[in-house]
């Protein structure tokens, strides 16, 4: 039977709104239906991290009070958002897990129903929980009782996977591996990125995140004098063998946009001429792979029975009503 090619990817239209905080939900929400409708024509608009309550210290000392669950007053709102524009809004806010109460830092992805069918969050990318909390600088998340999350989010648009990370985020290359090897062709980066001692940072370490995965990286940061400074950075800046040059497009502190398109094009030319994880020594692609690590939980689960087993049966426990409730069980599954 005659194998077909894939059908190719179309490009990704992306957009970032650098927006100023309006100091309550209403008034976010409100500019954010401004800056979408002023620039109709994308796929997916990208918004700062806690755009719904804004990120300020009276934000995270009040966050409990702020804080809903996922699919409440403020994710309905960006629902009907993304219905309106027909485009993907990722956007914002403070999640209360309805199991423990625990409170998130969350970026969550609102789609349109006219692309993906009745909203469901778990199937369309849901809610990504900020992983790492920031207790430097200007930030005091991890002191105001807030709870890192624990799971990586992709989703999926036009035929390209694309990952989430919030702000601090950056500073830890694991997570920016993880969605490289899931082949993700994009990280989202909503940031609060205030202008203290870390800030001069905040550039090389967009850029080297994207040339080192060989993906595209549109972080957005809110707009003001203390902020500003969005970036989308390609894959690869400079000369690009069978492909245009490519370089990073910067914003200002004024509010404004930031447009970004995905081409798969250029992210094949890229992945080519720079194969970095094609080259990556074998022992950390073993520690660093998605897979490795299952397959390495495996083994040392199996591991840790045959030592429990071992220590047991030569302790002479098998005879005993602890051999009969663990040791057997332990024989039976091992061999």
């Amino acid at each position: 039977m005659a194998q077909h090619a894939p059908p190719p990817r179309e490009p990704l239209r992306v957009l970032g709104l650098q927006i100023e905080q309006q100091g309550d939900k209403a008034k976010n929400l409100a500019k954010a239906w401004e800056k979408v409708q002023a620039n109709p024509g994308f796929d997916i608009y990208v918004l700062p991290e806690l755009s719904a309550t804004g990120y300020t210290d009276d934000v995270l000392r009040q966050n409990r009070a702020l804080a809903e669950r996922a699919g409440g007053e403020t994710c309905k709102s960006y629902q009907a958002l993304a219905d309106e524009a027909g485009a993907v809004i990722c956007f914002g806010f403070l999640r209360r897990c309805g199991i423990t109460g625990q409170v998130h830092i969350c970026q969550a992805v609102a789609a349109p129903v006219s692309v993906y069918g009745p909203f469901d969050p778990v199937r369309v990318g849901g809610n990504y929980d900020k992983m790492h909390l920031c207790d430097m600088g200007d930030c005091s998340e991890a002191g105001q009782g807030l709870t890192r999350g624990m799971t990586p989010r992709v989703f999926s648009c036009k035929g390209h996977m694309i990952g989430l990370a919030i702000c601090y985020d950056l500073r830890f290359p694991e997570l920016w591996r993880y969605y490289r090897d899931l082949g993700c062709d994009l990280v989202l980066h909503p940031s609060a990125f205030s202008r203290d001692a870390t800030f001069p940072g905040y550039h090389p370490f967009v850029t080297t995140r994207a040339i080192e995965n060989g993906f595209y990286v549109l972080s957005v940061n809110f707009a003001g004098e203390r902020f500003g400074a969005s970036i989308a950075a390609p894959p690869w800046v400079g000369a690009v063998p069978g492909a245009a040059d490519q370089a990073v497009a910067t914003l200002g502190t004024k509010e404004d946009v930031l447009p970004l398109i995905v081409d798969a094009e250029i992210l094949a030319a890229v992945r080519k001429s720079y194969p970095y994880k094609r080259n990556l020594n074998a022992m950390f692609w073993c520690q660093l792979s998605p897979t490795w690590q299952g397959v390495r939980a495996l083994v040392c689960g199996v591991g840790c029975l045959f030592i429990t087993f071992a220590v047991l049966q030569g302790l002479g426990y098998e005879d005993s009503a602890l051999g009969r409730v663990v040791v057997a069980p332990l024989h039976w599954m091992l061999f």
